[in-house]
């Protein structure tokens, strides 16, 4: 049996996936991918960094016509400073979080910034924590890892997604014990 689901919950994307036998006699796979959630592509965002530079072009240009030239290097400036707000959405938009939970170990893989973290824990002994909140402007940690070691998860979830996504893997270890 393989279920898979794929959900936007509260700005995150979550795709989930869980395999076992009916049986519960082949070993228990679980897979997660924690991804923020985005209103459009990379293509859509360049499409509109476009048609923004050649709007404020033609407005630029406009006015350099009737003698007033200095609105162009600001015009540029404008579209520069556009495209490079642009260009870290999309390059941020490349970020996530895997965890993969097999019959021994759970491995987890945060891409953030461009830099690959691997994490690999013996499935018996990782732990969650859910840290308690300690002041009502900063939220709740999730925290997977084993022996002194933890990783933070979810750190751009919602306090809800953030619990959901703690239950559910809490479940999934507790079934290798």
């Amino acid at each position: 049996m393989l279920l898979s689901a794929r959900a936007a919950i509260g700005g995150i994307e979550l795709t989930t996936t869980t395999a076992g036998s009916e049986q519960n006699t082949a070993p228990h796979l679980y897979s997660v991918v924690i991804r923020p959630h985005r209103s459009m592509s990379p293509r859509a965002l360049v499409a509109v960094v476009i048609c923004f530079a050649v709007l404020s072009l033609t407005i630029a240009l406009s006015f350099f016509s009737i003698g007033l030239w200095l609105v162009l290097p600001f015009a540029g400036l404008e579209i520069l400073a556009v495209g490079v707000v642009i260009g870290l959405s999309i390059r941020a938009g490349k970020d996530y979080e895997s965890i993969v939970v097999d019959e021994t170990q759970v491995n987890v893989t945060i891409y953030q910034g461009g830099h690959k973290k691997e994490h690999r824990f013996q499935r018996y002994w990782a732990r969650v924590r859910l840290a308690p909140q300690t002041s009502r402007l900063r939220a709740r940690r999730l925290w997977l890892g084993s022996h002194g070691q933890f990783v933070e998860l979810g750190r751009d979830m919602t306090e809800q997604a953030r619990e959901q996504l703690a239950v559910q893997l809490k479940q999934v270890l507790s079934h290798g014990r």
